[in-house]
């Protein structure tokens, strides 16, 4: 048997397919299988040498009723070693969506416009907060000046009022009322924010408002929390500290109570085998983009009982921060990352790390 995966790697200009060819043959011997496997981040067009360098030979047991994984045989090893530890969903954190506003155009501000907002209206202040869009999340730290999102929650300003169930007149009066500037920019954009779903927009929620407001856990956007684009190929995860704010485009992870936990995690997520994890086990896109959707993501497993690699850890992922403060070479401390945490999954094998280093 053979198996020659072609993932999104593109044949033809004007064609876009996914290419899998499975030979097969009936035999009474369970003989082993020949996979091959590439996609258009490794695939560079030499095709009989590529086919060839990429193909192994597999067990034919691999191959039975349950879902099939042809990869590397050293990334198959690695992956095996990585299967220890704490799911993320069952570590003391929280991973939420970002807000979607149903039409960015109103409630995405630039810095000119905040400054006219406050101008005209103090208050405005209020509910301008900064803004991280999933496109715009580098690894560890992001600086991105001058974006921001007007932060308006259904039934806005007596959204906390229990007895308002779905579009009130009454809190559009009293938002008219407290914040004018506010309300008069997004009054130019009504026509285009009434016409969002309509069997919400003037029915559940009031034209103004955003169209999904984390209303039940907003305020995890205020703590300190990890920043991560939903597609990627590039795999960024960043520490926000700044109350930002982030896109549908975005997840972020939050820790529940005071465990020290995230700063060690920001570093394992950092590293190259937490992308070889991620590789391997979220779905994949085209262009070898993953999303790192949370069903899949919240599977990856943490070590947490090394608790002198995992303070080695937390105290890089500080240095690393500070050092990108100030626009400092940060390559030598993320090589150290790198080798505590192939430490803390006990990968030790050059071959294996090797094979990670060169994904």
């Amino acid at each position: 048997k053979k198996i020659l995966n072609f993932g999104d790697v593109q044949f033809f200009a004007d064609a876009t397919i996914y290419v899998c060819i499975f030979v097969s043959q009936k035999s009474g011997d369970k003989l082993p299988v020949l996979a091959c496997s590439l996609n258009s981040k490794n695939y560079h067009g030499e095709f009989e040498k590529e086919v060839k360098a990429a193909t192994f030979e597999f067990p034919a047991e691999n191959f039975g009723a349950s879902e099939w994984s042809i990869r590397n045989k050293l990334h198959d090893s690695v992956l095996q070693k990585m299967n220890v530890g704490t799911a993320l969903k069952d570590m003391p954190i929280t991973i939420n969506y970002g807000i979607k506003t149903g039409f960015n155009d109103a409630f995405f501000i630039d810095g000119k416009t905040r400054e006219k907002l406050i101008a005209e209206d103090p208050k405005s202040a209020e509910l301008i907060k900064p803004l991280l869009r999933g496109r715009d999340i580098d690894a560890w730290r992001t600086e991105k000046e001058g974006q921001y999102i007007l932060f308006v929650p259904w039934h806005f300003p007596l959204h906390l009022n229990p007895n308002i169930a779905g579009c009130s007149k009454e809190a559009e009066i009293e938002f008219e009322k407290e914040y004018p500037a506010v309300y008069k920019h997004l009054l130019s954009h009504k026509k285009k924010l009434s016409a969002r779903n309509k069997a919400e927009t003037g029915i559940r929620y009031e034209w103004y408002a955003l169209q999904r407001w984390a209303a039940d856990y907003y305020k995890e956007f205020a703590k300190p929390k990890i920043v991560y684009p939903n597609m990627t190929s590039v795999f960024p995860f960043t520490y926000d500290v700044a109350g930002s704010l982030c896109n549908d485009k975005a997840f972020i992870i939050t820790e529940n109570g005071e465990g020290g936990l995230l700063k060690s995690l920001l570093a394992i997520l950092n590293s190259n085998l937490a992308k070889l994890w991620i590789w391997y086990n979220c779905p994949e896109l085209m262009g070898g983009t993953r999303e790192i959707r949370k069903v899949y993501f919240e599977n990856l497993r943490i070590p947490l009982d090394n608790h002198e690699l995992l303070s080695q850890l937390a105290t890089l992922a500080d240095e690393i921060i500070a050092a990108k403060k100030t626009g400092e070479e940060t390559a030598g401390l993320e090589k150290e990352v790198n080798e505590i945490v192939y430490q803390l999954y006990g990968v030790t094998d050059a071959e294996e790390i090797e094979s990670v280093e060169k994904r």
